[in-house]
């Protein structure tokens, strides 16, 4: 793994699973991450990184807990289906 060290690991592209994102802290969970594809929700992001192997913006935002970004996730699901 370049660029890490022994306190962080890689938070890899979604769409492509090969880019590195971002480093996050070795020990968070990888459930209180939520992605954001779609340029209009980009708002919601904490940060918007963009891939280094397919060149497409990813918005990531952490949320406290795995619970609650698992309703941010059902929440934006619903949004998308309306």
């Amino acid at each position: 793994m370049a660029n890490t060290s022994k306190y962080t690991k890689p938070f890899k592209c979604p769409e492509c699973g090969q880019g590195r994102l971002t480093d996050i802290p070795i020990n968070a969970d990888w459930r209180c991450y939520v992605t954001y594809y779609p340029q209009n929700l980009f708002y919601l992001a904490d940060s918007i990184p963009k891939c280094p192997k397919c060149g497409k913006e990813i918005g990531v935002k952490r949320f406290a807990t795995p619970e609650l970004a698992k309703e941010e996730s059902q929440r934006l699901l619903y949004c998308m289906r309306r």
